[in-house]
């Protein structure tokens, strides 16, 4: 997941989100929440920022 060689399922993100004392659904959030800022300050393409989106997701 780390490396983005794996793209996780619900059953490994919710260990995670415990582990960082937080919600599944506030991390997905806080995730899309920096990839768009990335992509905003990066000017990635539309394509690139919307694969990244499905990769929050």
């Amino acid at each position: 997941m780390e490396r983005a060689r794996k793209e996780p399922s619900p059953e490994m993100l919710a260990p995670v989100a415990g582990a960082l004392e937080s919600s599944l659904p506030d991390l997905t959030v806080a995730a899309a929440e920096q990839l768009r800022e990335r992509g905003r300050s990066a000017g990635t393409g539309g394509e690139r920022l919307r694969n990244s989106f499905l990769l929050a997701a």
